[in-house]
């Protein structure tokens, strides 16, 4: 709706609407921070176009993000930060993935890294389920275990039910369907319907 207030719109488009407002300037040099973060993928894609036609038209493109595969794909140059401090600038044909996380964490993980392997739980004992659960009304339903510990992340877009699914776990809002348990030590499970819970 043309008419709709910008602060009603979904976080993507205030995101489109806050990019278009520095495009319409031309702009010789154009500061972008997280841009992509809020955006999809066809739009990244739209923005990292943007960017490029920028750049072949004489615009400097400055750039902050924490997505190395987007500094991988669009950067001519990036300088990388740790700690408030400049610790590295790489040119196009040494920023890659391995260069960028030697830069960010202080340590070469190239070879030692391959043979690291993500921790396992030491048992199959769970701390969580999720049974039949339904976040919004009509929404498909679904069954969630967290294992004893087990460190899961949960990502996504804006708007497409993560920070809704951890406050339904949580017990800060209510699910739609189905029930959320917690256990205790003994392993006796008690249900998780509020925050109190």
């Amino acid at each position: 709706d043309p008419h709709a207030l910008v602060g009603t719109l979904p976080l993507g488009l205030k995101q489109w609407i806050t990019i278009a407002r520095a495009l319409l300037s031309e702009p010789k040099i154009l500061i972008l921070d997280e841009s992509s973060a809020a955006l999809d993928f066809d739009s990244t894609e739209r923005l990292f176009a943007k960017m490029r036609a920028l750049r072949d038209r004489g615009a400097t493109v400055l750039i902050v993000t924490h997505r190395i595969a987007e500094l991988v794909r669009i950067s001519d140059r990036a300088t990388v930060f740790r700690d408030g401090r400049d610790v590295g600038v790489l040119e196009k044909a040494d920023i890659t993935e391995r260069n960028l996380l030697a830069l960010m964490t202080g340590e070469d993980r190239g070879t030692s890294h391959a043979n690291t392997h993500v921790p396992i739980p030491r048992g199959e004992e769970r701390a969580l389920k999720a049974r039949d659960l339904q976040v919004w009304p009509g929404a498909k339903s679904f069954d969630f275990d967290l294992r004893r510990g087990e460190v899961v992340g949960i990502a996504g877009l804006d708007g497409q039910g993560q920070d809704a699914f951890v406050r339904v776990l949580a017990g800060v809002m209510p699910a739609a369907g189905g029930l959320v348990q917690v256990a205790d030590r003994e392993g006796h499970w008690s249900p998780v319907r509020n925050l109190q819970e």
